[in-house]
C-alpha cells in the first residue's frame, strides 16, 4: 500500500486527478510492454502516471519527489514512480 500513498499525495500535491497509465503488470504483460525482468511493475510497486494537465512532466516529478516516491522516471507523456526502497532518478 506504500505505492497507494505516494500516488494520493501526489494527487494532493497536484490539485488535479491522476490518470495512471500501468500499474501492476503479469511478466507476460510487461514483457509486451517492453518492461526488464526485475521491473517494479511486476511487484505492484510502481506505476506510469500521465501528466496532468497545465502540468509539465518535470513539475509532476517534483510533485513524485514531495511524496516520498523512490524511483523516479521522467519521460514525455509522464512520470514511472515506484517505491524501490532506495533512490532512483532518470
Amino acid at each position: 500500500m506504500e505505492l497507494v500513498g505516494v500516488l494520493q499525495r501526489m494527487r494532493d500535491l497536484c490539485g488535479k486527478p491522476l490518470i495512471i497509465n500501468s500499474g501492476y503488470r503479469c511478466r507476460k504483460h510487461n514483457a509486451a510492454e517492453g518492461g526488464v525482468d526485475g521491473s517494479y511493475h511486476i511487484l505492484g510497486a510502481a506505476a506510469d502516471v500521465a501528466t496532468p494537465p497545465g502540468l509539465t512532466p518535470e513539475k509532476l516529478a517534483e510533485y513524485a519527489e514531495q511524496a516520498g516516491a523512490d524511483g523516479i522516471g521522467i519521460y514525455t507523456w509522464g512520470v514511472h514512480v515506484d517505491v524501490r526502497g532506495y533512490a532512483a532518478r532518470w
